[in-house]
């Protein structure tokens, strides 16, 4: 979970980089996160037992940041569609 996220970390500001210059590759960019993060989340869940590997701390955090990038990308979806040119 540490190397996840912290190359997540920049991911992040990669993405918000991109998003400001782009809002089409913003969209994308927050797609893959939340995809990713999604991933991430099921893989945790399915490993996560009361005093296993996987604190249930990690399992709020990785759902709340889930949640945080799909509303990220459900966003700029929006302003996509209200963007010309995107």
């Amino acid at each position: 979970m540490l190397v996840y996220n912290t190359l997540m970390g920049f991911i992040y500001i990669g993405v918000g980089v991109v998003a400001w210059r782009n809002v089409h590759y913003g969209r994308n960019g927050a797609a893959a996160v939340f995809i990713l993060n999604l991933l991430v989340l099921a893989a945790i869940w399915l490993l996560y037992n009361p005093g296993g590997a996987v604190a249930i701390d990690s399992l709020r955090a990785m759902t709340l940041r889930t949640i945080v990038w799909l509303l990220i990308f459900m966003g700029f979806g929006w302003l996509s569609r209200r963007v010309p040119g995107t």
